[in-house]
């Protein structure tokens, strides 16, 4: 609950509580709730073991803005996790999956580079013929001019 500046109690769960589900938060780091010898502050949410009483520590300043409030609970159902093994093997495809993403990004890369190269030389290539037929042009003009010059 919200609670004034500087105060602490605790609170009794009886003899037949032993989970406790969190809900709110308090000022983090300054205001706690401390439940089997476990302090928690800020966003408080979940299901939590307790064992004696719970304690609600606040500092010296009024925060307005939390609040929190504490349930009675059944003890969660039990997840069951992945094995270390499975999840090593489901990491490393997914780094594999990376790997070979990255590979086709490269390549396609590559290839749009190499596209842009073989238009630029093909470009090239087509002014060198460009330039070179009109020299040719230019020479043969050049010996018309001379044979007729010469006839003359």
């Amino acid at each position: 609950g919200r609670t004034t500046a500087e105060t602490s109690c605790e609170i009794d769960l009886g003899k037949k509580s032993k989970w406790v589900r969190l809900h709110g938060r308090s000022e983090q780091w300054f205001d706690y709730l401390t439940i089997s010898g476990k302090r928690y502050s800020g966003i408080m949410s979940g299901g939590v073991k307790a064992t004696g009483n719970i304690k609600w520590t606040s500092d010296f300043w009024m925060e307005t803005s939390t609040g929190w409030k504490i349930c009675k609970s059944k003890k969660p159902a039990l997840r069951i996790l992945e094995s270390a093994k499975a999840k090593h093997m489901r990491l490393l495809k997914a780094a594999k999956e990376r790997a070979l993403r990255r590979a086709k990004a490269m390549r396609l890369r590559r290839a749009r580079i190499l596209a842009a190269r073989k238009k630029k030389w093909a470009a090239a290539r087509k002014a060198a013929r460009i330039r070179a037929a009109k020299k040719a042009a230019a020479k043969r003009a050049a010996a018309k001019r001379a044979a007729a010059k010469r006839a003359a």
